[in-house]
């Protein structure tokens, strides 16, 4: 018996495994079977009934609490799965890699939000990549990052001027801190060894700025012409943080990254291939537009992607500093205008909080201490409380078909007389690393299949 996994077969990450289950083979009639490749089908899911029949998304939740030194990987039960310890608290998120890994920022500064290295762990803890982006007062990484498919990381980071190289772009002096302001700066890192990598792309936001202030700057224009340029002037906050960018994703699809300003109250779509600020929304006033205020101070834009496609939809958690409610918003940045939202009267969070499109259509929300899944009907489906949980930035919900899993074993016996049985065995396998349920679909027609196990669970 040679089984392998059929290419319908639902599966999930779990960590790697063999457990075994006999299949015994009663030979009735009167024919003779040679021997021949036999094919089994599994059934596989990440966590038993709850996830199967509330109607909920099938999957596990990747999370790191802002003031603990460890990652979590829970499934819905509630159950952790694994979990990662650094020497480093977060700086602030924390991703799934497609071999298993995570990669998470640690924090090495004690700027707002701030971060200053990446790190990579293995499946069983192991640091496998350790990479620092810090000078004092000159450069750090700062709030997020996110994995690309060609294996570099995305990263936020600020850059830091001085009050007169502020004056120098065009910044007006009565608005201007003494002591300087923090403007952003994308890279992207390719790994190179364990301690190092190579920054092979940035977008600076001192490219794209415009000023209506001092007439002889270079950079000088009118605000409400441009909207494709940043206005350094622009004040919403107190901070010296001039765009406070939040969060950051890639579209693979259409090969453009999405960013979170708060402080401008804004996402913004920026062209990878060329760093042309394309698309932004959320606060028209940034750029002397028309039109009203939809974000406040929101956080985690991240791309809607379904099926392996993307129609240019984002989601945004909304927090409402200023308004006083949150919300968690669709954008269609085709029509320009909001096509779902989700609250509920005394929904408001403050700071940070995340959410993430399933692939049912139902939205995972994270408010910081407790996350829970909704329907586009804004029906609640499912909720946990994670006791280890609180200040939780942003979550990674890992999709089960991103994982491999097969059955291997053989039964070979030749000239075999009618009513013998005949015993072999089989192993079920995952190439990944997370655990789960599995069960037994699809067997052979033609003879009588008894099983010692039917279904079960796999154990590290």
């Amino acid at each position: 018996m040679d089984c392998t996994r059929k290419s319908k077969t639902l599966s999930v990450f779990i960590l790697v495994f063999s457990t075994a289950a006999i299949g015994a083979l009663n030979i009735q009639g009167e024919h003779v079977y040679a021997a021949q490749d036999i094919q089994l089908g599994l059934r596989t899911f990440d966590q038993g009934p709850l996830g199967l029949e509330n109607g909920t998304d099938a999957g596990f939740i990747l999370y790191t609490p802002m003031f603990s030194f460890d990652t979590y990987l829970i499934n819905r039960n509630g159950t952790v799965i694994n979990t990662w310890q650094s020497d480093y608290l977060p700086g602030l998120s924390a991703y799934n890699l497609p071999n298993g890994d995570i990669l998470r920022p640690k924090r090495l500064n004690l700027e707002q939000g701030g971060s200053g290295g990446i790190e990579e762990f293995s499946p069983d803890g192991q640091l496998i990549w350790d990479y620092i982006y810090y000078s004092f007062n000159n450069y750090t990484t700062h709030h997020d990052i996110c994995p690309m498919p060609n294996g570099n990381v995305l990263a936020l980071s600020y850059v830091y001027l001085s009050y007169s190289e502020l004056i120098d772009l065009g910044r007006d002096p009565s608005i201007t801190p003494a002591g300087g302001m923090k403007l952003e700066k994308i890279i992207e890192v390719n790994p190179i060894g364990p301690t190092s990598g190579k920054i092979v792309w940035t977008w600076d936001s001192r490219d794209h700025l415009i000023q209506d202030f001092i007439p002889e700057k270079p950079n000088y224009g009118v605000v409400g012409n441009h909207p494709e340029l940043l206005d350094i002037n622009y004040v919403d906050g107190s901070d010296d943080d001039l765009f406070h960018c939040n969060s950051i994703d890639y579209n693979e699809y259409t090969d453009q990254i999405l960013v979170s300003s708060r402080n401008f109250n804004e996402v913004w779509i920026v062209n990878h291939s060329n760093g042309y600020l394309m698309y932004r929304f959320g606060n028209p006033a940034a750029y002397h537009g028309p039109g009203s205020q939809v974000f406040y101070w929101q956080h985690d834009a991240t791309w809607i992607i379904q099926d392996g496609k993307s129609e240019g939809d984002v989601l945004v958690f909304n927090n409402g500093v200023g308004r006083g409610f949150t919300t968690i918003d669709e954008i269609n940045t085709a029509m320009n205008h909001l096509v779902w939202s989700y609250t509920y009267p005394g929904f408001f969070i403050p700071m940070f909080g995340g959410a993430q499109r399933l692939k049912s259509g139902n939205t995972l929300i994270d408010d910081t201490s407790k996350f829970y899944e909704v329907t586009p009907q804004q029906d609640v489906v499912w909720q946990y409380a994670p006791p280890n949980g609180n200040n939780i930035f942003k979550i990674d919900f890992i999709l089960p078909s991103e994982n491999q899993v097969d059955c291997q074993g053989s039964i070979s016996q030749t000239k075999v007389t009618p009513g013998t049985s005949i015993i072999g065995s089989f192993v079920v396998h995952d190439k990944s690393q997370y655990p789960l349920y599995w069960q037994i679909s699809d067997y052979p027609e033609w003879g009588v299949w008894h099983f010692n196990a039917l279904s079960g669970i796999t154990t590290n």
